[in-house]
């Protein structure tokens, strides 16, 4: 007779404990060697022996084996099972990292923002002047570019490209990001609280104006003159795919879905919204814009925490810069030269405080998902 372990399919000479895996049993499988598999086999109960007392199971030896183990492998059982261990991996709370790590996340698409408007905007100049100057030689036969000049003048058109280009490389990193965040479900994707919200921000954007406008608040920042003649000089069509679609597209990305969701995994929510907007605002570069950008930022990221869909502060971005090169538009192709910007304001603001305690009292922040098998996927 030979006496087979039921863990590893090897023999065992004598005794109850396998030598080869470490397993104890309280009966074992005999079988004699002249008999098929087909012998009828005894209830086994199993010993639970402590992992260090385990010894490594060895590899299979021959087909007698593997088909012993292949018939008669027992049920293992974790510490821990799949769905446990799936959640854990999944789990924004428990994916850790070091204090130096957890920075580096937050500067290195800043880094990367940064960078492709540089080397972009370098590529696309570049290009530029060469044809500007084979245009003039052609005509003129003199060299008539100036290299700062072309940039000035398609600003809009640099800012266009490198902004498609942050929308590729943040897109991947969001895609990646989002499978550790927290699944929420009722995510605010209905007609009314798209409705709502380009309401809300089209007012804001008007509001803005009409202060502007009533103060002549600019005048004490040259720096914001410059930025806007810049923002300016190109077509309308130029104006309204690079500021009103493109650009708010890529800014979300960057600071809604990358550094605000990082920067909460690791410190307190209000500290994340306060530190992450200061950083959205100090990337426009002039003081005043810089105000503003910041009180923007804040409204922007608390639909994001609302609705947990960053296709909502989306649509208010783009609600908020259409706004402003529309009316701009307007006011040029009407010619008109005096604005009365006190009606713009009390408009505005009533308008904009029915909109609120509509979308206050319509709509419903997102939920956690505490069940399995909920479809709430980010975006």
């Amino acid at each position: 007779m030979v006496n087979y372990c039921f863990n590893c399919a090897a023999k065992i000479d004598k005794g109850s404990f396998c030598w080869n895996c470490g397993t104890s049993f309280e009966g074992i499988q005999q079988k004699p060697e002249d008999q098929t598999q087909s012998q009828e086999i005894p209830q086994v109960s199993y010993i639970q022996i402590p992992q260090e007392q385990q010894q490594p199971v060895s590899p299979i030896k021959n087909e007698e084996q593997l088909q012993l183990q292949n018939q008669y492998e027992p049920v293992v059982s974790y510490s821990q099972s799949v769905d446990e261990q799936l959640s854990t991996d999944m789990n924004p709370v428990l994916r850790k990292y070091s204090r130096p790590r957890n920075v580096w996340r937050i500067v290195y698409p800043i880094l990367i923002y940064f960078g492709v408007s540089v080397i972009f905007g370098f590529i696309v100049s570049f290009v530029m002047i060469i044809g500007i100057s084979i245009r003039s030689i052609a005509n003129t036969g003199a060299v008539g570019s100036n290299g700062a000049q072309v940039f000035e003048e398609n600003f809009l058109l640099v800012t266009l490209i490198c902004s498609l280009a942050c929308i590729l490389i943040f897109g991947l990193i969001w895609k990646n990001d989002k499978k550790y965040l927290q699944k929420f479900i009722n995510k605010g994707s209905g007609i009314g609280v798209t409705f709502l919200t380009i309401l809300t921000f089209a007012c804001l954007s008007l509001f803005i104006t009409a202060v502007m406008g009533l103060t002549d608040i600019i005048k004490y920042f040259p720096s914001y003159d410059i930025v806007a003649r810049a923002l300016t000089m190109g077509s309308v069509t130029v104006q309204i795919l690079s500021i009103g679609f493109v650009g708010p597209i890529s800014e979300e990305l960057l600071f809604r879905g990358l550094i605000h969701n990082r920067l909460s995994t690791w410190m307190p929510m209000w500290a994340a919204v306060l530190i992450g907007n200061a950083i959205f605002a100090l990337i426009h570069f002039n003081l005043f814009q810089s105000i503003y950008a910041f009180l923007i930022g804040v409204a922007l990221t608390g639909l994001y925490i609302r609705f947990r869909n960053l296709l909502i502060p989306i649509i208010a971005h783009i609600a908020f810069n259409m706004t402003s090169i529309v009316l701009r538009a307007v006011l040029e192709a009407a010619y008109v030269e005096k604005i009365n910007y006190g009606s713009i304001m009390f408009y505005s603001v009533m308008a904009m405080a029915l909109s609120l305690s509509l979308f206050l009292r319509l709509t419903k922040p997102a939920v956690p998902v505490v069940e399995s098998g909920v479809d709430s996927t980010e975006y």
